[in-house]
């Protein structure tokens, strides 16, 4: 009996995993954060656009992840996150940023005033009044003396918080002492750990 050839047809790639791509201010604070969030995610790729030589303005994060996009494109489950602080930048190039971000697979992540405050939020609830600065949230950060794995084990508790205190849930910018992180992080922790 002879054998029939059955046609083999090839079609697109598929990638099991889906990419999250973060682009973001910080050198050091962010891409250690996410690493640790995401370690042993197997069903998740990440790829962390951290700023070189001080280029951390919304205009450079934002410079990168366009550079990323044209580069390697997005395909139809990858998500773009530009994560960023509020602290000192200007409405006009957080405009910008919000305005690329409103396409599909694009998003912003902003902190009131910085991504200290997300970090807090896995520990405790920081009153929203007095406001506090940056630095002073560094500092009380610092006084926490916690590990990335340590503030990953209580990321849960950190969602609820920032999602109890977001006076504006579906707008991009929070208002002060908020944070809008805790959106990438629900994406984040949807992939189950080893």
């Amino acid at each position: 009996m002879a054998r029939r050839n059955r046609s083999y047809k090839r079609g697109e790639p598929f990638r099991d995993a889906r990419l999250f791509i973060i682009a973001c201010e910080g050198e050091k604070s962010e891409p250690n954060y996410f690493h640790t969030l995401c370690k042993g995610r197997r069903r998740l790729k990440l790829e962390i656009l951290k700023p070189t030589d001080g280029e951390s303005a919304p205009s450079w994060v934002l410079r990168r992840a366009k550079k990323y996009v044209k580069s390697y494109g997005l395909q139809r489950h990858d998500q773009l996150w530009l994560v960023l602080d509020r602290d000192r930048w200007k409405m006009e190039h957080l405009r910008e940023i919000a305005q690329y971000c409103s396409n599909q697979n694009r998003n912003i992540a902003l902190s009131n005033p910085c991504f200290e405050l997300w970090l807090i939020l896995h520990k405790e609830n920081t009153p929203k009044s007095p406001m506090l600065n940056c630095k002073e949230l560094k500092r009380k950060l610092h006084a926490l003396k916690t590990t990335n794995e340590q503030l990953c084990k209580e990321v849960e508790t950190a969602i609820a918080r920032a999602r109890e205190r977001d006076s504006n849930p579906n707008g991009w910018h929070p208002n002060k002492m908020e944070t809008k992180v805790y959106l990438l992080a629900q994406e984040l922790i949807q992939f189950d750990p080893l």
